[in-house]
């Protein structure tokens, strides 16, 4: 699964161009937000939950959200909710910044904001102080503005994509 919003339709190429050139096509079902991915989240969770805490569901996340500590902190505690044991997190653009955002910056709304916050890089502060942080993930990797972290495995269970992953992290 992945989701983005409304707009991502249009963007060329697109997802399903992507998904079709990778051969994931079968693999990926997009959704769609109409205003928030972590709306879309919580409805997972809600569905994912029954009677009881939310039944994991992703090995693996990608988060290359709204670049702010809002958005992608909470979007790291929802979707760490329906991660496995075991799966990896991945953040982008952790040196992203509104101050350096050349389609934003000059945006009345972004230079009404305090100047720590349009120059403060959010995803790198939600990798640092949510993420690395949070007891429950290790393995932090920070490299090219990505930042990796892995969901520690329930005692006795195997690694999902350890191998693969420690591979695809050498090989970039």
């Amino acid at each position: 699964m992945t989701m983005d919003d409304q707009s991502a339709r249009s963007r060329r190429p697109s997802i399903f161009e992507l998904m079709e050139r990778t051969g994931l096509g079968s693999f990926v079902h997009p959704v769609f937000a109409d205003r928030s991915y972590t709306w879309e989240l919580k409805k997972l969770i809600e569905a994912q939950s029954g009677t009881g805490p939310a039944r994991p569901m992703f090995d693996f996340c990608f988060i290359d959200g709204a670049h702010t500590w809002d958005t992608d902190g909470l979007s790291f505690f929802l979707a760490d909710k329906l991660m496995r044991p075991g799966s990896w997190m991945l953040f982008d653009d952790l040196h992203w910044t509104y101050a350096a955002s050349p389609s934003l910056k000059d945006k009345p709304w972004v230079r009404a904001l305090p100047e720590d916050e349009r120059r403060t890089p959010q995803v790198m502060k939600v990798f640092a102080l949510l993420v690395y942080q949070h007891p429950g993930y290790s393995k932090h990797r920070v490299e090219s503005g990505w930042g990796w972290a892995y969901k520690l495995a329930m005692p006795g269970e195997p690694e999902r994509f350890g191998d693969a992953m420690d591979r695809l992290y050498q090989l970039r």
